[in-house]
């Protein structure tokens, strides 16, 4: 299995706070071209900018990304 976030740049959180130019809903499946659906929702629980919405590290873990070989 790839590593998830192999050769990705994820775009400063602080550049997408802080301009209305950055601030546009980007799609993963596009930006990411290859990865699978799993691998696409695990990025979308990590990458909730809302600390109090974004998923748990206790969450991420349980997440089906991490399979039963993982574990």
């Amino acid at each position: 299995m790839n590593s998830l976030f192999e050769g990705t740049k994820i775009p400063v959180a602080a550049n997408s706070l802080t301009s209305e130019s950055y601030a546009r809903e980007v799609c993963l499946t596009t930006l990411l071209n290859g990865i699978s659906e799993l691998q696409i929702s695990f990025l979308r629980a990590c990458l909730v900018i809302d600390g109090q919405q974004r998923s748990s590290t206790a969450d991420l873990l349980e997440h089906p990304y991490f399979d039963a070989e993982f574990k």
